[in-house]
């Protein structure tokens, strides 16, 4: 079983995700709370293994809260995202700040909130298998923000790289880019 806590402040979206993810067997979602700093509290109370989706409207409100500060909120999330198998952001739109702290605070993936359900939930089971799942979109600033090593891939090979950060396997990559798979 993995376990989802789901921090965010939004009726709909907590009523969206908790009606997906009363669908799925292996997947219950245990914690819902409005902030980073309310669910900081209870993590050593998690079960594990253990993922986070933290909507970023929610930090958004933790920053405007003239208790945190940006330091404290950076601190609370990596040492959530430290002590869980894993975070995921949900972000409105494609963020190239968003982008470039995610990996320092610990997140193991960022999706658009318009990622479908199958998404959300290949998602939620790639950061629990210790991988990492990554909303095309945010593969696409990679390839902006002018990375050398993204720089020398080819066409292909980034398609390959983005159908890995959405969690796929090399058998369901080979099949649907019509490859052939190697042992």
């Amino acid at each position: 079983m993995i376990y989802v806590s789901l921090v965010t402040n939004a009726d709909l979206m907590r009523y969206a995700v908790s009606s997906l993810l009363a669908e799925v067997e292996d997947i219950s979602l245990s914690v819902i709370v409005n902030s980073v700093f309310e669910l900081r509290g209870l993590v050593s109370d998690l079960p594990s293994p253990h993922v986070v989706i933290i909507d970023e409207r929610s930090v958004r409100i933790d920053l405007g809260d003239k208790r945190a500060n940006t330091e404290q909120l950076a601190s609370n999330i990596s040492r959530i995202c430290n002590e869980v198998r894993g975070c995921i952001g949900l972000t409105d739109y494609v963020d190239k700040k968003v982008y470039e702290c995610a990996p320092k605070l610990g997140f193991r993936s960022l999706c658009l909130k318009s990622i479908s359900g199958d998404q959300l939930i290949k998602a939620i089971r790639a950061v629990a298998d210790g991988k990492v799942y990554m909303h095309s979109e945010y593969l696409r600033i990679a390839e902006k923000l002018n990375y050398p090593l993204l720089n020398s891939l080819s066409e292909r090979q980034i398609e390959i790289l983005d159908l890995v950060f959405q969690g796929y396997t090399n058998n369901e990559i080979a099949d649907k880019l019509y490859i052939s798979f190697r042992d």
